[in-house]
């Protein structure tokens, strides 16, 4: 939109920006003919305001009036004389149509394209403003909308922090704790129930279980340690002729086997392999063929059993009685029938002995079967048996050497990291045991407080401890008030900041 000025008048102080164009109907063809108009009105003017018959002695020739007995009329001589054909006078020329036009923006004229009286057209550019701060004032109020939206935003998104909802929870919660320690004061005063003492003992039972755990825990290490310890010494013992001797006497049996594994068996091996397994199946025979015993005989041995057992049972209640009085009668008594009750027993175990039980057979076959195994291997030698042969007699030679060498310093270190690591776990177990006494301390105290019930400290306490939870609940409902008041001022000034912002950013 642009405001309208005067024509034929532009300021020179305004709005920052703008260009005035004349406006319609107002154009210098009209204004031109209103001031030939107005020239012609005021000479007429000036004609008739000049009265030449009355003003004085002129240099021109003027007519003479004679009276007649006619009726009176107006008779003028006309003479020759010059006319004069131009009257001055002041006046002010103004415009038919007037438009008033002005700038929008206050600022400073750049250029004027039209001068007073000028021929103007609807929509031509009079004047133009300098526009040359308009883009950085454009730019700080685009960035101050975009603030303000931005503050507008904020505001709607920011939430009312209301803690009633939290508060209130914990009025609950305080409520809870107070029904618990209600509940512990008028459990002191009841009667110690039987499931709290067998609580007791059973954590007594418990801490006594782990302690002796502990401490055998504790002697175990101790075990490992001294063997391990015992090992480091021989380890560390310097080789002696003896060990050598034995050394070298393992080679040479070594060496033995693997001549005779890489000559093959003899005929006297695989002869004796097949007595053995002839043995062998003559015992599995014998078992397997001798004579049964019968049921009923196993059955009238334990009867016989059961009944010098009865006499013995008897002596002693006899004696109980008083009916035995004499000690060498006692004695004689006490004697003959433990002597049945021993005569008895040997008799069913002979009888048991003479069956073979199934374990007895099955063992005997197990034994023939090794004994066949041994024989096929003589009469069919192995390509492994000679070679189990040579490692046989590179593990001697090893073992003489090493101990010809001395104790190994990796063997060594080895051991010595197992005996530091039994330390550790004895320290470990140590520390454990005296956890478990701390912890059978505690479970017998805990039973002693069973038994002997509470004490005038223990119902003070709980008297006290009702006392803080109840004031604790007073003050989270003053909180809770508090903090719903706050909540409300709070959603008010948000509302309103919100409705602030949201006019700030409409302007």
């Amino acid at each position: 939109m642009i405001d309208r000025i005067p024509a034929t008048e532009l300021p020179v102080a305004g709005a920052r920006r703008g260009v005035a164009l004349a406006s319609r109907g107002a154009s210098a063809r009209l204004l031109g003919r209103f001031v030939l108009g107005t020239v012609g009105l005021a000479v007429f003017s000036g004609l008739i305001g000049c009265n030449p018959l009355t003003d004085g002695p002129s240099p021109f020739p003027t007519a003479t009036v004679r009276p007649t007995a006619t009726p009176n009329r107006a008779y003028s001589t006309v003479r020759v004389g010059t006319i004069i054909d131009a009257v001055k006078t002041l006046g002010r020329v103004v415009a038919a149509q007037e438009a008033d036009l002005n700038f929008r923006n206050t600022g400073r004229i750049r250029d004027v394209f039209v001068q007073p009286g000028n021929l103007v057209t609807a929509g031509q550019v009079l004047a133009e403003l300098d526009q040359r701060d308009l883009p950085w004032q454009l730019s700080r109020a685009r960035l101050g909308v975009r603030q303000a939206e931005a503050r507008l935003e904020a505001s709607v998104a920011r939430q009312v922090v209301d803690t009633v909802q939290v508060d209130e929870l914990a009025v609950q919660s305080a409520a809870v704790q107070l029904a618990g320690a209600k509940l512990a004061q008028s459990r002191l005063d009841a009667d110690v129930p039987d499931a709290d003492v067998l609580d007791a003992r059973s954590r007594i039972a418990s801490a006594r279980s782990a302690l002796d755990n502990a401490r055998f825990a504790i002697r175990a290490r101790d075990a490992d340690l001294a063997v391990k310890q015992a090992e480091l010494a021989v380890k560390l013992m310097p080789p002696n002729a003896q060990e050598i001797g034995r050394a070298r006497l393992e080679i040479e049996i070594a060496r033995v086997r693997l001549a005779q594994a890489e000559a093959g068996p003899r005929v006297e091996d695989i002869r004796a392999a097949e007595i053995l397994v002839d043995q062998e199946r003559t015992r599995l025979a014998r078992l397997t063929d001798s004579s049964p015993v019968r049921a009923e005989d196993i059955a009238g041995g334990r009867l016989e059993l059961l009944r010098a057992e009865g006499v013995l049972t008897r002596v002693f209640a006899d004696i109980d009685a008083g009916l035995l009085v004499a000690a060498v009668p006692r004695t004689s008594a006490i004697a003959s029938a433990r002597n049945g009750v021993d005569v008895a027993r040997n008799a069913l175990e002979k009888l048991m002995a003479t069956v073979p039980s199934a374990t007895e057979i099955e063992a005997q076959r197990a034994s023939i079967r090794l004994a066949e195994i041994a024989l096929e291997r003589l009469r069919s030698p192995q390509t492994f048996d000679a070679e189990s042969a040579r490692v046989a007699v590179k593990v001697a030679e090893a073992r003489l050497a090493q101990l010809v060498a001395g104790p190994n310093e990796a063997e060594i270190a080895s051991i010595r990291a197992q005996i530091s690591a039994i330390e550790f776990a004895r320290d470990g177990a140590k520390g454990a045991v005296t956890v478990a006494e701390a912890n059978l301390h505690a479970a017998e105290s805990r039973l002693a407080f069973v038994l002997d019930g509470p004490n005038r400290f223990d119902r003070d306490d709980a008297a006290n401890r009702i006392s803080a939870v109840q004031a604790q609940i007073t003050a989270l409902k003053d909180r809770v008030d508090t903090n719903r008041q706050a909540a409300d001022q709070a959603r008010t000034i948000a509302t309103f900041d919100q409705e602030t912002l949201r006019r700030a950013v409409a302007q």
